[in-house]
């Protein structure tokens, strides 16, 4: 599937997209969105089965913000131990099994009642060194859906190119590591050479830059 990191918090462009697209990731954490923004942003989305969205920190309020406006998924940043991981998932389920809070008049359920019954996807973003010494065990918990290469940021972090031997390496290593444990894989592409190789790995959700990226890349040259 084909989707984008929806970062303006315009609904205009989000109705836009979702025409195109088969997901959307609303960034939370880079984008210009808040909580109050949500509604419209959502409501935007149309009859898109599969809305993402990256809470802007790893707490309980963020991802219950985010849930009870009516996401189908949340993809968490700065997941670096197993222990993290499981705690995100006891933050997606209610009680017993997890710490969620239920209202029955947000908008997640009660404005769309056919969300009660959907579960949250999981997913959590690979983009430290800590997180790929942990992979195996990350990769164990058995009610996590996704796993999403963070390529920038390990870039960053070990100093690879992107597009470098070393990051082609890293990003294999990671891949079969999630595809191994029947883990959903995550990552980004942009252009036609990067498409290719995401789909070599069967990757689930390829996520095709930003809105802003999208925006900016459509009028640089005018």
């Amino acid at each position: 599937m084909i989707g984008t990191w929806f970062m303006t918090g315009s609904p205009q462009v989000m109705d836009i997209l979702y025409h195109n697209l088969e997901f959307i990731i609303i960034d939370m954490e880079h984008g210009n969105i808040e909580n109050n923004d949500l509604l419209n942003i959502l409501n935007a989305t149309g009859d898109m089965e599969y809305v993402w969205a990256r809470p802007r920190t790893n707490t309980l309020p963020d991802i219950q913000q985010l849930i009870d406006a009516g996401v189908t998924g949340i993809i968490l940043p700065h997941i670096e131990t197993k222990e993290q991981v499981e705690q995100f998932i006891r933050y997606t389920k209610y009680p017993p099994d997890g710490e969620l809070g239920y209202s029955p008049f947000t908008r997640g359920y009660c404005y769309h009642p056919s969300n009660a019954t959907h579960p949250i996807d999981t997913a959590i973003i690979i983009e430290s060194k800590k997180a790929v010494e942990n992979i195996d065990s990350i990769v164990s918990v058995s009610e996590l859906d996704m796993v999403y290469i963070g390529v920038y940021d390990l870039s960053k972090e070990y100093g690879f190119a992107i597009d470098s031997d070393e990051m082609t390496a890293l990003f294999t290593h990671i891949a079969l590591k999630t595809t191994g444990a029947n883990k959903d894989l995550g990552a980004i592409y942009k252009d036609k050479k990067s498409k290719a190789f995401l789909e070599s790995f069967n990757v689930n959700w390829m996520v095709y830059k930003t809105d802003t990226a999208i925006i900016f890349d459509a009028t640089k040259d005018i």
